[in-house]
């Protein structure tokens, strides 16, 4: 299966610092892709990863909670702040 590499993403303005703020991300190759349709990809089984600042490949993953709209996030991520965030914005 390809792996597809996001380098950016776009934000709403909020004062929250979440990856649920996120609705746009660009790939390496120039594509942009809105939230909906990346979460549709990842769960169809495409993978999405991004490179953290040392350079290590990190999984996207996309995530359904039950009361609110279905987001994404690093698979790695703890609960404290998510590196996918430290990607600079379009």
């Amino acid at each position: 299966m390809i792996n597809y590499q996001v380098t950016h993403i776009r934000r709403r303005s909020t004062d929250r610092e979440s990856t649920e703020s996120i609705f746009e991300v660009r790939l390496n190759n120039g594509d942009h892709l809105t939230i909906d349709t990346l979460i549709s990809y990842i769960d169809m089984g495409f993978t999405y990863y991004y490179r953290d600042q040392r350079n290590q490949k990190i999984t996207i993953e996309s995530f359904h909670p039950f009361y609110k709209q279905s987001f994404i996030r690093s698979n790695n991520h703890m609960g404290v702040s998510d590196c996918l965030l430290s990607l600079p914005s379009f």
